[in-house]
């Protein structure tokens, strides 16, 4: 199984350090390597605070966020 975390750097919200946003499962044999593509909606990002929407509903927090895959890290930002 290919995981994929975010973390976001900086936040306003209290947020888990890292979140399980999405994940692949592949079968190798042994010595074996594969190109795995691995999305998530924008949606897996949201946090339920009521200081970033007034009716207290899922949110999307705009700003810096980091994927990562065992050790490989890539740094995205929302608007």
């Amino acid at each position: 199984m290919v995981p994929v975390y975010v973390h976001q750097p900086v936040s306003d919200v209290v947020a888990p350090d890292r979140r399980l946003v999405g994940f692949a499962r592949v079968t190798l044999e042994p010595g074996a390597s594969q190109t795995v593509k691995v999305s998530f909606p924008a949606s897996k990002l949201a946090v339920t605070p009521a200081d970033i929407n007034a009716d207290g509903r899922p949110a999307v927090e705009p700003g810096a966020y980091q994927a990562r895959v065992d050790n490989l890290t890539a740094s995205f930002t929302l608007q």
